[in-house]
């Protein structure tokens, strides 16, 4: 008897020993070390309560909320009075999506205990996460009002305004979660992310070197302070952040995305590519990867490949909506004739279908338009600036400002040139909303009174077409930044003319065609005087033909047309000038695109971007453009009848490809 009595206290004191290891290891986080001690505990006592509910919380914290559930429901059989059971089942439930589930079990948690925090700030995510904002917020405030000096909830809380938009409230809660515990990675990092999209970069950058002082070795706050690095200009600074956060984790796939956004902006598109290529290959289903990876190709020319992207993400990513993803795919599109136009507004389409299941309030009621006797205009675009878009409104504008025409600005974008100076003095009023959702730039609208709302952007970067959804104008309009449908039936109009949009093709629109008398858009000419030089076949004595647009535009199908053009003309050379030139592997890529035609590639110029008064003497290099086709050029075919060259072009069955067409 004696024998076996030494026995089982032997095997308790075991048993104790292998629990303190199994809750020291979950401690420091180490939970595969956890796991497998309270494994190794439940084989001696496999009814122990505490073994049994640290391994399912383990479980759930390792990222297997299905393997935990299993042991919740084990437990709960017979312990369904504990509270704590039915909020750690609710969080691996919320982990697994199962949100109706997740509040049922919090509400059977805060039954047994009204006054548990943890189960109403869980609560508060939930509803978040159903879309129950007011309930949301009354969860979160419930809990803090139990627990005070939780800096925990006070973060959460502040992470639930951030995503509503309540940027002030979040700063608040951030900064009373620092007030209580200074020494908190969490809420520095996330204000000092908030700050960052508010443009507060300097504010952002001093959290993140706070939160790394705390933890040297956080990578994901390195990674984020190179981001913002980047947003102050600083690129190479923020690739020596992030080369720095790989040697330490070459595993994360953030790391490779940031470092290729990084090198798109350097004009380094091919390094850009190798590092999507290297977050895809640690992430396969990373589709912010693949949307960057897809814009790159774009850029490139390479359309296939792009497309490939979008479609990509369309397909398999089953998130809400991957609007960016399929307006890209959208604007992709209008590069390549594969398709027709028919079958382009199936895709367009899809699109506002989209945009109306999210728009939360459709405005039906304008009772702001009686308080003026002008008519309300109001342009949305994010390139009020040295931009294509920019330059066609400059000698616009004037015009329409006066006694009967009041017009808003409504500018996405942080830039301020001396053209969006300009541009600025022909507004009534100038309203930034680069931060503002889509559901509060519309009410800002709303709320101004607007008659007639104008995109400017279409599916381009820097679009703001999801608030067109929620109608906040009573006569909403499409020109000049995207000539193809939109997919909105909420805008009313798309502007052209008798040859971009004929009547016979009112079918490739949503929108209905309003045609301009004679054309739709209107050319700013060159505010430099740069005098037109001669011929320079006359000197060179063999014809330059040139592009100075995009490479996005160099599509397969045009440069195998513009190689079979050198070909035939004996001696003849092709001048390419486009931003991306400027780096030595684009020009690499470019030539042995052109030596696959069967082009020598010494008889390609190539130059990156320059100052305007030098892009336009660039066109004295010039005998001949050559327009690219399907997506022709607009500014730069412009430009160079400005300066006195000719070009040749090809005539389409669609908006975008007839701009070259007189």
């Amino acid at each position: 008897m004696s024998h076996k009595s030494t026995n089982n206290v032997g095997t308790h004191e075991n048993a104790e020993i292998i629990l303190a290891r199994g809750l020291k290891a979950r401690q420091q986080k180490k939970n595969e070390e956890a796991a497998a001690a309270f494994e190794e505990l439940l084989k001696i006592a496999p009814d122990r309560f505490d073994a049994q509910a640290n391994l399912a919380n383990t479980y759930r914290d390792m990222g297997r909320p299905s393997d935990a559930l299993v042991i919740y429901d084990n437990l709960l059989t017979k312990n369904s009075h504990v509270a704590a059971l039915f909020y750690n089942k609710a969080v691996a439930l919320r982990m697994l999506d199962q949100l109706p589930g997740a509040l049922e079990c919090l509400k059977r948690a805060l039954a047994l205990n009204p006054k548990f925090a943890a189960a109403e700030c869980e609560r508060g995510g939930v509803l978040h996460a159903l879309k129950d904002i007011a309930k949301a917020e009354i969860a979160y405030d419930r809990a803090i009002f139990l627990e005070p000096k939780n800096s925990h909830y006070f973060n959460k809380r502040g992470n639930f305004f951030a995503t509503i938009g309540a940027f002030h409230k979040a700063l608040s809660d951030y900064s009373k979660a620092l007030e209580i515990s200074g020494m908190l990675i969490e809420p520095l990092n996330n204000r000092a992310n908030l700050y960052r999209d508010l443009g507060r970069f300097e504010d952002a950058l001093s959290d993140y070197d706070h939160a790394l002082k705390i933890n040297p070795g956080s990578v994901e706050v390195m990674i984020n302070r190179a981001n913002v690095l980047r947003d102050l200009g600083r690129h190479y600074e923020a690739l020596g952040a992030l080369d720095h956060a790989i040697r330490l984790n070459e595993a994360i796939p953030q790391a490779y995305l940031h470092r290729g956004k990084i090198y798109s902006d350097l004009g380094c598109p091919l390094k850009a590519l190798n590092n999507f290529d290297l977050a895809i290959e640690r992430k396969e289903e990373f589709w912010e990867a693949w949307f960057y990876k897809g814009a790159t190709l774009r850029e490139m020319g390479d359309h296939q490949g792009s497309l490939h992207c979008f479609s990509k993400i369309n397909e398999d990513n089953q998130i809400e909506a991957n609007l960016a993803a399929i307006g890209n795919h959208l604007f992709s599109l209008n590069h390549t004739a594969h398709l027709t136009p028919s079958e382009c507004l199936v895709y367009a389409n899809d699109f506002g279908s989209i945009c109306r299941k999210l728009a939360k309030t459709i405005y039906t009621d304008y009772p702001h338009l009686s308080h003026t006797s002008k008519i309300r205009v109001g342009l949305v675009s994010g390139d009020f600036e040295r931009h294509p878009v920019g330059y066609f409104l400059k000698n616009v504008l004037p015009y329409l400002s006066g006694d009967k025409i009041e017009l808003h600005a409504f500018s996405n974008s942080s830039t301020d040139d001396d053209l969006t100076q300009e541009l600025k003095n022909s507004f009534f009023a100038w309203h930034d909303v680069v931060h503002e959702t889509a559901q509060q730039l519309a009410a800002r609208i709303w709320a101004a009174g607007i008659n007639i709302l104008v995109d400017l952007s279409g599916h381009t970067n820097k679009s703001r077409l999801t608030s067109f959804a929620y109608k906040p104008a009573p006569l909403q309009v499409s020109w000049l930044g995207y000539c193809a449908s939109t997919g909105l039936t909420e805008i009313d109009y798309i502007i052209g003319d008798r040859i971009v949009t004929p009547a016979s093709e009112a079918d490739h629109f949503v929108e209905k065609i309003w045609q301009l008398p004679d054309v739709y858009i209107c050319f700013s000419e060159p505010d430099k005087d740069v005098p037109i030089g001669p011929l320079p076949a006359l000197i060179n004595g063999f014809i330059t033909f040139g592009s100075f647009n995009k490479l996005s535009k160099l599509t397969d199908d045009v440069a195998e047309v513009w190689a079979s053009v050198l070909k035939d003309v004996p001696g003849s050379r092709l001048m390419l000038k486009s931003p991306l030139l400027k780096d030595t592997e684009t020009c690499s890529y470019i030539k042995q695109r052109f030596f696959r035609h069967g082009v020598d590639p010494q008889r390609l110029i190539l130059e990156g971007a320059s100052d305007y008064k030098t892009y336009l003497e660039s066109y004295n290099k010039i005998d001949v453009m050559l327009d690219p086709f399907p997506y022709p050029g607009a500014t730069t075919t412009l430009e160079g009848l400005w300066m006195g060259v000719p070009f040749v072009t090809m005539k389409g069955d669609r908006f975008l490809s007839r701009n070259g067409e007189l």
